[in-house]
């Protein structure tokens, strides 16, 4: 049964991981400047 509880939070976690840069590479294609924006105010 532990096994298996691992077995499904991998597949949560790369299904997430799918989703994230799914989002992320369509912000990125959409809305370029801002998101640069935002990364050099989080980088300072």
């Amino acid at each position: 049964v532990p096994l298996l509880n691992v077995v499904m939070l991998l597949l949560e976690l790369l299904l997430l991981g799918l989703i994230i840069l799914y989002l992320s590479s369509y912000f990125r294609r959409d809305q370029v400047p801002e998101w640069h924006n935002i990364r050099h105010l989080w980088l300072g």
